[in-house]
């Protein structure tokens, strides 16, 4: 996993050699040589390398293929191994200008990007070397610890999937397809490909609302779809006005020349002329309700003449009157909410949130079906409304006990405790349901770090405060975590034997308290006096 290595050359493309006398005081033998003034064997080999070497360089075709190995500049200004995954032409520019997809094989998929040829370093393009051999290569190469860290991020958070299965997969989300969205206050850069609708597949960067999460390809989009209802209001001074200039238009014009045929009353005028100059505002029709919409949409001469003028039935935007998610509040602590959204309830809002999580995630599996799901959504909540900072989501019924399916706290809101709290509440829902949960598998590299740090600091707080000997069972009825859980914790900390056909703990108080201190900080706490919540089964 180190960087490439590049024979060393001059400026001017020459094998740079080292003399005799050079070696000798090295420690090295001087280099061999024939009477006949002839190349040794080894100045031979030397010779061929290096002029294979300057044919790939002098002969490199641009642009790169996909899949060509290099040295690329990231963000810290040093150079570092990646593999091209895709390339695309820029506009407007030369027949050899593209764009490159590149994935840093030191790194984590997330860090992926476009680059552009200005960041490679072309003198160290591998093309010529055969995969296979190159793979055989470095394997030999590499400890057995950097294989298997090797192995574990390439099929990370993807135990469930077969080799084939595993491709296509890469393959399919090989390429991020938006690179940030805006949400909030706060623009952030995306780290994985998220499956949106195909009229996006043109947008690089998103607008999400942040109280329904709907998105938009334009800021503008955002901002009417933001501050509609101050515009409808507006709208209610115009009436009167607009009543009195149809009124004159029916009576001395319209109707006599028929432009819209027989039976048009003046309310539906009126709705035509409101929905023309909403569009001119940037408001939808809709905007007005169901009513109007229904007015214009059963008259057949309306909607003509509204093709006629350009005017079309923009729905995607809708008015958003929400200052928090969908759905109860069920906690309150400070300015700390958490929301229970039901998947059946709010669809849109459901499969909204699965997009933007998908773009963080790259384990997720996408559920377009998000009735059999509650969504619990944490907020920061200030004056100006609740504002999302992570979820989970978990199925109403489940077979096999999981109490989690889905784990998310979005990045500008990471190391502040909140994904310690999201797993906490989790856990606080299944004692309330008097059931023992566990998180659905597999879990991500980060979601695996999550939960061993909870179930330690939980299992180990007890055990510290416990006198006299305690069963996983009677731990697992205490913590609602799963018995498999608890068992596979204590092992990897190795405070568990298995003695005359049973598991045994040892808890050495000094051995809690490393292992306490190595688990850190149990972050923000669940006050379980603040949480008001009936369980699913038990809604009406």
């Amino acid at each position: 996993m180190g960087s490439m290595e590049v024979p060393a050359s001059a400026e001017n493309g020459t094998p740079q050699t080292t003399n005799g006398s050079e070696q000798q005081k090295n420690g090295g033998d001087p280099p061999p040589s024939s009477d006949s003034g002839k190349p040794s064997e080894n100045e031979n080999t030397a010779t061929t390398m290096t002029m294979v070497t300057r044919k790939r360089r002098t002969n490199m075709a641009l642009p790169l293929e996909v899949g060509t190995r290099v040295m690329c500049r990231w963000r810290d200004g040093k150079y570092h191994p990646v593999k091209v995954i895709e390339r695309r032409k820029m506009p407007g520019v030369g027949n050899n200008d593209y764009e490159y997809y590149v994935h840093y094989t030191e790194f984590n998929r997330r860090l992926d990007e476009w680059v552009k040829l200005e960041q490679l370093d072309l003198d160290s393009v591998e093309t010529d070397v055969d995969e296979k051999v190159e793979d055989k290569v470095t394997s030999l190469k590499m400890t057995r610890h950097q294989k298997r860290k090797i192995d574990e991020t390439h099929v990370e958070g993807h135990e469930e999937l077969d080799a084939a299965s595993l491709r296509e997969h890469e393959e399919f989300t090989k390429v991020k397809n938006i690179a940030t969205i805006e949400l909030g206050r706060y623009e952030i850069e995306t780290w994985y490909f998220s499956p949106f609708p195909p009229e996006y597949n043109d947008s690089v960067k998103l607008y999400f609302c942040e109280f329904c999460l709907n998105f938009m390809k334009r800021k503008e989009q955002l901002q009417r779809h933001m501050h509609v209802l101050r515009l409808i209001s507006a709208f209610d001074h115009m009436l009167y006005s607009v009543e009195l200039i149809l009124k004159n238009w029916f009576i001395n014009g319209m109707q006599s020349c028929g432009h819209f045929g027989f039976g048009i009353s003046l309310a539906n005028l009126k709705v035509l002329v409101l929905c023309l100059v909403a569009k001119n505002y940037g408001v939808e029709m809709n905007a007005f309700g169901g009513v109007e919409i229904e007015m214009v949409q059963s008259n057949a001469s309306l909607l003509d003449e509204c093709a006629r003028i350009s005017f079309l039935f923009d729905l995607q935007q809708r008015k958003c009157d929400l200052k928090h998610p969908p759905g109860d509040e069920i906690y309150r602590n400070g300015t700390l909410s958490m929301f229970e959204v039901d998947g059946k309830k709010n669809k849109v809002y459901g499969q909204n949130l699965c997009y933007l999580a998908k773009l963080f995630l790259d384990h997720k599996t996408l559920y377009y079906d998000v009735d059999l799901f509650l969504f619990y959504v944490l907020c920061e909540c200030d004056d100006r409304g609740c504002h999302m900072v992570g979820y989970f989501s978990k199925e109403k019924h489940s077979e096999e006990s999981y109490n989690l399916a889905c784990i998310l706290t979005l990045p500008p809101y990471q190391r502040k405790g909140y994904g310690k709290f999201l797993i906490a509440f989790s856990y606080e829902l299944s004692k309330k349901e008097g059931k023992v949960g566990t998180p659905e598998r597999p879990l991500s590299d980060l979601g695996l770090l999550s939960y061993r740090g909870y179930w330690t600091r939980v299992l180990l707080d007890i055990l510290k405060k416990h006198k006299g000997n305690i069963s996983i069972k009677e731990l697992s009825d205490m913590t609602a975590i799963k018995a498999e859980d608890i068992l596979t914790t204590l092992q990897s900390l190795e405070l568990i034997q298995y003695r005359k056909g049973q598991h045994v703990i040892c808890a050495d108080p000094k051995v809690l308290d490393r292992h306490l201190k190595a688990a850190g900080c149990g972050g923000l706490e669940v006050d379980v006096s603040k949480l008001i919540w009936t369980p699913y089964k038990e809604q009406g």
